[in-house]
Order: C-alpha cells, then structure tokens, then sequence
C-alpha cells in the first residue's frame, strides 16, 4: 500500500508540474511534506544517508546551474543563438536540428552533459516557439 501512496502522490506532483496548474515550487513542497508526514520517505535515510540519501554535489551543480543560465538569460546569449541557429537553417527543420546539434556539440566538450542541456533546452524553445504546429503557445509542457 505504501508504494501506491507514494506513486500517486509523485503522479499528481508530476501532473500539476507538467501542466503548470499550479507554481512548481509549491507542488514540489506540498509533495514532499505529503512524502514525510506519511512516513514514506524518512528524513534520516533520505538527507544523511551516504549510500541511498540525496547525493547533494549533483543538487549544488544543478542549483548553480540554474542561477547561471538565469543570469546568462537576461543577457539575451539564448535567443542571439536560437535566432543565429534559425537564420542559418533558413526555416528548414532538418537544418535547424543540425545547427542545434552543432551548437551542443560546441558547448559539451567544456560543460558536463546536464549543463549542456539545460543551456540548450531554452535555445530550443526560443527557436521552436513561431514554429508552425507547435503546441506550446496553446499550452505550456516546458519550463
């Protein structure tokens, strides 16, 4: 019984994330004291164990992460690329794919992998978004 408790409260954590019908911070806070109250997750195991507990140096990369793309956002870096990366594919979504791989390409030798991602991911939704057929001026599914 406990595994389906805790399965569906991450399903609706996930559900509400996902559709953004609510702030994510609070999902995320709401879900996880859900988690701790019921006694699914124990604080002890969960913080301080070395082996199956939170592996804090990839939640600090993640963090810094995300406060340095924010910064480097309000600079515009994202949608010089994604504008320099629809320029040169001249509409074409085949070439716009190919300049997005060569832009990973460029950046991962000297990021790690999830950095890399996270740097792209807003090119790719700046350049996706005036697309024909996209969905997500009806509806958000991105960050």
């Amino acid at each position: 019984m406990r595994p389906l408790v805790a399965l569906g409260i991450f399903g609706l954590a996930f559900f509400y994330i996902a559709t953004e019908k609510a702030n994510k911070v609070k999902v995320v806070l709401i879900g996880a004291a859900g988690m701790l109250l019921l006694g699914l997750a124990p604080g002890t195991e969960v913080f301080f164990s070395e082996h199956e507990g939170i592996d804090w140096n990839v939640i600090f990369l993640l963090l810094g992460m995300m406060i340095v793309i924010g910064i480097i956002k309000q600079t515009g870096v994202f949608d010089y690329l994604g504008i320099w990366a629809a320029k040169r594919s001249r509409g074409e979504p085949y070439r716009l794919m190919v300049m997005l791989m060569i832009i990973t390409a460029i950046a991962s030798p000297f990021l790690d992998n999830v950095t890399t991602i996270m740097l792209v991911a807003p090119v790719t939704i700046v350049v996706c978004e005036p697309l024909p057929g996209s969905g997500h001026r009806r509806r958000r599914w991105t960050p």
